[in-house]
């Protein structure tokens, strides 16, 4: 049964600390044996954080490993698209059925290696192709060159960017590539805004819709403000489900990861003992109780407003995900709850159900049977995901 926290306001602590332990879990399968590689490499943030609540930072944080400029090396460090089958109990890549959800990865700029870079991360997994020529991959932009201090007037249009910020770049890479690990048969769109405006990522949502995406990853926020509550709306174009990344600050609330139906994500730390596994709050998750939005009526009494987050997954860099991007140098690895994000939205798409009910109702209709508490109370929401079946 859920057991409310004492509520708490935007910046402070609450809920259990950061590192709490929960119940293991046998894996289906062992990781491999370069899936977790502690002590090394130098972390990074892809994007500094925003501190303007209309302008949005991308949450990747990368850790720059061995690079290499070969797209196929000898191995890839870090978790990889069998691993996340595996701790998340869903069918791995090559057992998966074709299906007809579609999931938009909504970023800022341009990056003009996605396509090629996605290629080269499916084909060293033995993914199937997944390709503008096949129609699996379809890429969105925003007409005006800007740079990255132009503020762009509301809703600028869609096509063709020309401008590219390095740590956006890495985001759309670790985005797509997650998102497509989880979801080895949706079709990707990648949906580039004109700027890190809200009003631009927002515009990017639409087109993505437009495109046919059936569920939106956002793996971007700004600070919350009261100002954002005019586009709260065009985060929650229902039935589509947005999920978005709750943040890689401790006691930060973001938008849009804050707005009601939005789906937040927060994240973990991955403990391994063996063929055991757990997760823990990872100490630099962001979440709290929102200052500005409800809380929607499915949502347990945690804050007397709308509680981030709603649900949790890996996020540490220390135990994050192996990704390829050719303008970094080849293979690294990637956490952040911009991570979280795509694993989530990868696992609502392969459910293939992401019409019911608003927002996260369904996590909350499942979460007693097929989400695991890690006992961080509204920090991490219901927990981690054990199975589909919580989607």
């Amino acid at each position: 049964m859920l057991t409310p926290p004492v509520e708490k306001t935007s910046g402070s602590s609450s809920g259990s600390s950061a590192g709490s332990s929960n119940a293991t879990q046998t894996l289906a399968a062992p990781l491999g044996p370069r899936s977790i590689v502690p002590g090394k490499g130098m972390t990074f943030a892809a994007c500094a954080p925003s501190r303007d609540p209309m302008r949005a930072a991308c949450l990747a944080t990368v850790r720059m490993m061995n690079s290499t400029t070969s797209a196929f090396p000898d191995s890839a460090d870090g978790l990889t698209p069998s691993d996340l089958a595996s701790i998340y109990g869903y069918a791995a890549p090559s057992n998966q059925n074709s299906t007809s959800q579609v999931i938009g990865i909504v970023v800022a700029y341009d990056n003009p290696a996605a396509e090629s870079d996605l290629a080269a991360y499916r084909s060293y997994f033995n993914l199937p192709a997944c390709t503008t020529a096949n129609g699996c991959f379809e890429k969105l932009g925003a007409s005006q060159t800007t740079s990255a201090d132009v503020r762009r007037s509301p809703f600028s249009v869609s096509a063709n960017p020309t401008t590219t910020i390095s740590g956006w770049a890495a985001e759309a890479d670790a985005d797509i590539e997650t998102a497509s690990a989880v979801c080895s048969n949706c079709q990707i769109i990648l949906s580039e805004a004109a700027t890190d405006n809200l009003s631009d990522l927002a515009n990017a949502v639409s087109a993505a819709v437009s495109a046919g995406a059936t569920v939106i990853n956002a793996s971007f926020g700004a600070p919350e403000s009261s100002s954002q509550g005019s586009l709260e709306s065009a985060f929650e174009p229902a039935p589509v489900k947005v999920v978005a990344a709750a943040g890689d600050s401790s006691g930060d609330v973001l938008f849009p990861s804050s707005a009601t139906n939005v789906i937040s994500v927060t994240g973990t730390t991955l403990n391994v003992s063996g063929s055991s596994v757990s997760q823990s709050l990872w100490s630099n998750s962001g979440g709290g109780c929102s200052a500005v939005f409800a809380a929607a009526s499915f949502q347990p009494g945690w804050c007397s407003n709308r509680s981030v987050a709603d649900i949790a997954a890996i996020a540490d860099p220390n135990t994050g995900l192996a990704f390829y991007d050719s303008a970094i140098g080849g293979w690294e690895i990637v956490g952040g709850t911009s991570i979280s994000a795509p694993i989530v939205a990868g696992m609502f798409a392969l459910s293939g159900d992401t019409s019911y009910g608003s927002g996260a109702q369904r996590l909350y209709a499942h979460h007693r049977q097929y989400l695991q508490v890690n006992g961080a109370g509204n920090l991490d929401g219901l927990g981690t995901p054990k199975s589909l079946s919580a989607f």
